[in-house]
């Protein structure tokens, strides 16, 4: 069963848990991120699918047409977070991973989507600064699936 369904679960986005894969949900930015014009690194989106209670994961299913460079992680705790598994130039559309974990909190780590850098001049010094305009990627779905 996909626990992501159960009544009672909570996501970022809602339309990430939903069952639609025709609806999708953005990621989210930490809160210190303001415009989303980032000088120098690139801070990572979140989405958190958080359950009503622990269960055991055998496989969890992400559908999306923008994850590239992403980590999927599991609550092992109070803001405790293990590294399920992280990918690096991604290029599926539906991920599955297989894991065995027990957990009640998903997090999805993933750097934001960039625009063409623009170049623009820095803050009085003369100089030229390259600045990169990021969005928040977005999910169709996540599952999670177990045994019941």
């Amino acid at each position: 069963d996909n626990y992501a369904l159960d009544d009672g679960v909570t996501c970022t986005g809602m339309e990430m848990i939903d069952g639609d894969i025709n609806t999708a949900g953005k990621m989210a930015f930490p809160e210190a991120v303001q415009g989303r014009t980032i000088y120098g690194g690139f801070p990572r989106a979140e989405a958190e699918v958080i359950l009503t209670e622990k269960k055991s994961i055998h496989k969890i299913v992400i559908r999306s047409d923008e994850l590239e460079s992403f980590e999927i992680l599991s609550s092992t705790g109070t803001d405790e977070w293990k590294l399920i598994k992280e990918f690096d130039n991604n290029k599926e559309k539906e991920i599955v991973i297989k894991t065995s974990i027990i957990t009640d909190k998903i997090k999805i780590r993933a750097r934001g989507n960039r625009s063409p850098a623009e170049i623009g001049r820095g803050a009085g010094r003369g100089r030229l600064t390259r600045t990169r305009t990021i969005s928040e990627p977005e999910i169709q779905e996540i599952e999670l699936y177990g045994f019941k």
